[in-house]
């Protein structure tokens, strides 16, 4: 499914610098996410999103994250490294301090999401607004996934991708309120308070 994602990462067409991505990637607004993950009866794809918004806010790096848009640029690929929450990686034991556990897993998440071209008339900006989710794959579940928690990580990561040259309003998550104070954030997202102490509304 993702044989055209293939070709444009051997014809070098896959941007991985994060900070060419904050100028020129499609805007993927909160409201995506939501949509594309919330339907009537689907609690498990609500809790989706709020899992995939905490693991990415705990992270406190950038693990991998590049786009590729389309040869028609009429969509865009989403290619992620997402952390597991649970699952250890035994490669890495090495790699952590004696007596502590290994570094959890990560797995490559990617996604093909279609692109609405818009005008500085109607949106404030040419880069494009992302639409609809083509079609995604997870490398850590079952049969590719659908629709899961790493794969709200990867968007939201998208989503959170933000700084200064941007024609795209920063995203609220990117202000957490705090004691009554703000906590401005940068890219890559990074947060110097726990996620539970943060008063954030996701819907």
């Amino acid at each position: 499914r993702f044989e055209d994602a293939l070709q444009l990462f051997h014809d070098g067409k896959v941007q991985e610098d994060l900070d060419e991505i904050v100028l020129q990637a499609p805007e993927l607004k909160q409201d995506f996410i939501r949509e594309a993950f919330i339907h009537v009866g689907m609690s498990v794809n609500q809790k989706s999103i709020n899992d995939g918004c905490r693991k990415v806010l705990d992270m406190d790096e950038v693990l991998y994250h590049a786009n590729a848009m389309s040869e028609d640029n009429r969509s865009m690929y989403i290619i992620s490294k997402q952390r597991a929450s649970q699952i250890h990686d035994e490669k890495t034991r090495n790699k952590t301090p004696a007596g502590e556990k290994p570094k959890f897993a990560e797995y490559l998440v990617a996604a093909q999401v279609s692109v609405m071209p818009t005008t500085v008339a109607s949106h404030g900006h040419m880069l494009g607004q992302c639409c609809h989710v083509l079609t995604s794959y997870c490398a850590a579940c079952k049969a590719g996934g659908n629709m899961c928690t790493h794969l709200s990580g990867a968007f939201w990561m998208q989503h959170c991708l933000w700084g200064e040259g941007r024609p795209t309003p920063k995203p609220l998550i990117l202000l957490l309120q705090y004691d009554a104070s703000v906590v401005v954030m940068g890219c890559p997202p990074r947060i110097t308070v726990p996620i539970s102490l943060c008063q954030i509304n996701l819907y």
